[in-house]
């Protein structure tokens, strides 16, 4: 069930982006939608890779996980069970409602 998973997840692992715009040098943003839609729009210093690329890739900083609404991120963080990551509360959605209404979503 969806919304059990939603009501689930731990808190301590959502991250919300006035935290990572604050202090974005921080943070490593990973965008895990299809490469065509990440083409078409990405927010800037974000990287396109799969679960599998997500564990392999090297990097000082805290990985967040981002997707168009946060579902699919979440669903990835379990799969891949590393407390060390995060997911981007609400998704490129929420980035749009909060941030930056002008920024397009595919």
């Amino acid at each position: 069930n969806q919304n059990q998973e939603e009501d689930n997840f731990p808190q301590k692992n959502l991250i919300t982006w006035n935290e990572v715009l604050k202090d974005g040098d921080k943070y490593l943003l990973i965008d895990v939608r299809d490469t065509k839609s990440y083409d078409m729009c990405h927010f800037k210093n974000s990287v396109n890779l799969t679960k599998e690329g997500i564990q392999n890739y090297e990097t000082n900083k805290i990985k967040v996980i981002v997707c168009r609404k946060g579902i699919s991120a979440k669903k990835i963080w379990y799969e891949l069970n590393d407390e060390s990551i995060l997911v981007m509360k609400g998704g490129l959605t929420a980035y749009k409602n909060e941030i930056d209404n002008k920024f397009t979503i595919f």
